[in-house]
């Protein structure tokens, strides 16, 4: 949110609640309005940039396109957003993440036991054959 004038931490008041946003400078009302959807407060921050902008994160509470972020304000067609991303658009250790958890659902789809499964079990069986385990045989 641009500003005409410098602008002060202690100048400025935001009040970010789940569902809506109020900005004050100097006691004055600059911006009010409820959100698209909800957001979650606890993870919304903001901050002051070059001593005239005041830069808001939301943190939505769903992850998908909002046709605008205030309601009443000149809303996209979110159709024409191109939300695809290449494997290779992130870096190497997010791929070998999303490679793993493809891997790990199309193993369930198949029927096939997850590493995280076989592990689960073995440590099952550890438990049961072990001596004076708890649940006797």
């Amino acid at each position: 949110m641009p500003f005409n004038e410098e602008i002060k931490p202690n100048d400025v008041n935001v009040q970010i609640t789940n569902t809506n946003i109020k900005i004050y400078h100097c006691g004055v009302l600059k911006l009010e309005g409820m959100f698209y959807e909800e957001v979650d407060k606890q993870e919304c921050v903001w901050s002051i940039e070059d001593k005239k902008n005041i830069i808001i994160y939301l943190e939505k509470k769903r992850e998908n396109w909002w046709p605008c972020v205030i309601k009443g304000d000149t809303e996209i067609d979110t159709k024409n957003i191109e939300s695809k991303k290449n494997l290779t658009d992130f870096d190497e250790k997010t791929q070998g993440q999303i490679r793993k958890f493809l891997l790990e659902q199309r193993m369930k789809n198949e029927g096939i036991p997850t590493p995280e499964d076989l592990r689960k079990q073995n440590i099952i069986n550890n438990v049961l054959s072990s001596k004076g385990e708890p649940f006797g045989r």
